[in-house]
């Protein structure tokens, strides 16, 4: 429900925005709309149904307060609980520390680099290779990569 308030709020400032000929300024969007005079147009009502709306999701009043999620602190507590009746194995298997998690993100980085640079390197090959077959001279080729 979060994504669509703000999908919903996003698109009333996106009519705002083109109602006052592409100002982002609150004073500018106001110099806009009365000097296109568009501030009694069907648009600005639409732009600010769409924020009123969206800003009232967000801010969970009745009758949307249903959809807000809950996040008590008895949930908390529960889901705690149970982390802790784990076996220690179990629960150092579902925590990870920076260092490793970095550790890990850097190797994968790593490789994938080494990859690109290896598909690269056959990729040159390659035009090298086609340029070559095509006439062109092999120094003349290569004069471009250097």
């Amino acid at each position: 429900m979060g994504g669509a308030s703000s999908s919903i709020l996003v698109h009333g400032f996106s009519w705002l925005y083109g109602l006052s000929g592409g100002e982002i300024e609150l004073q500018e969007i106001v110099n806009g709309l009365i000097n296109t005079q568009m501030y009694n147009s069907p648009g600005i009502s639409i732009a600010l149904i769409f924020i009123t709306v969206g800003i009232g999701f967000k801010l969970s009043p009745a009758p949307s307060h249903q959809w807000t999620p809950d996040a008590k602190a008895e949930n908390a507590r529960c889901l705690l609980s149970e982390f802790k009746k784990l076996p220690l194995s179990k629960q150092n298997n579902n925590m990870v520390n920076q260092k490793s998690f970095l550790e890990q993100s850097l190797a994968k980085a790593t490789q994938q680099l080494r990859k690109l640079r290896e598909e690269n390197r056959q990729n040159e090959l390659k035009e090298v290779m086609f340029e070559s077959l095509n006439g062109k001279g092999i120094l003349q080729s290569l004069k471009r990569w250097i």
